[in-house]
């Protein structure tokens, strides 16, 4: 008796529960963002991030979906392919809050979101003259950043 083996191809799809929280595009998503609880941020985390609401953390960067894609690890393809509702997977709705707390923590820091850009931007020695956001595509290159700007806090007490 032969066996034959059917192989089928499933598609992905996101289905996930609608968010609780809705971080709308139009408002600023970084104070948004720093008003939500941990399990607010958890929440939205796990329902996933869209489309609109990346294209307001891009324009509050005030980078190109180049380096955006970089450091949210996906081609740029991906992200232009995306329409306005559109949620993005788990994976990159982690890299996409993990980018929105360093901005929160960048905050805490620095003056204004101009003046923690341009220190996102600035070649720093202790990083072997790269620039943060170039450090910030790793996980670990996330932390190295946080551990920067925790000392950076320290020198302006």
């Amino acid at each position: 008796m032969e066996q034959i083996t059917v192989h089928t191809r499933r598609r992905k799809t996101w289905r996930r529960k609608p968010t609780l929280v809705a971080l709308s595009c139009g408002e600023d998503i970084l104070a948004r963002y720093r008003e939500l609880s941990f399990r607010e941020r958890e929440h939205l985390t796990q329902a996933g991030f869209t489309k609109n609401q990346l294209v307001s953390l891009k324009n509050t960067m005030g980078i190109d979906y180049d380096t955006l894609a970089e450091l949210l690890a996906v081609t740029t393809r991906c992200l232009y392919l995306k329409k306005g509702n559109d949620l993005f997977s788990p994976n990159t709705s982690d890299r996409i809050a993990s980018i929105l707390e360093l901005y929160c923590d960048g905050l805490d820091i620095f003056a204004s979101v101009a003046e923690f850009n341009t220190w996102l931007t600035t070649p720093q020695v202790p990083l072997h003259n790269r620039r943060p956001l170039d450090v910030a595509k790793t996980h670990p290159g996330l932390l190295k950043i946080r551990e920067r700007m925790f000392r950076e806090r320290i020198a302006r007490l």
